[in-house]
């Protein structure tokens, strides 16, 4: 996504808002799946800013969701 290209360049500000948007997206059009990797692309942003407590808010609900729907690849 553009998101995670933007992360992957370094510009953080640029990826946290698509990220975000990309968020409110996937939850508006119920994807639970693409919610969960995006919720765990915005906690490598959070990682990156040292945000570690946002980290693991973002983590924990992307894992919890993984876990609803079975997905085996975001848990790994």
């Amino acid at each position: 996504t553009l998101g995670n290209l933007s992360a992957a360049t370094g510009d953080l500000d640029d990826a946290e808002r698509d990220l975000s948007e990309s968020l409110v997206l996937q939850r508006e059009i119920g994807d639970r799946r693409g919610t969960a990797a995006v919720l765990t692309s915005l906690a490598a942003v959070a990682n990156r800013r040292g945000a570690f407590s946002a980290e693991a808010d973002r983590l924990i609900e992307a894992v919890a969701i993984a876990r609803g729907i079975g997905e085996r690849r975001t848990l790994a």
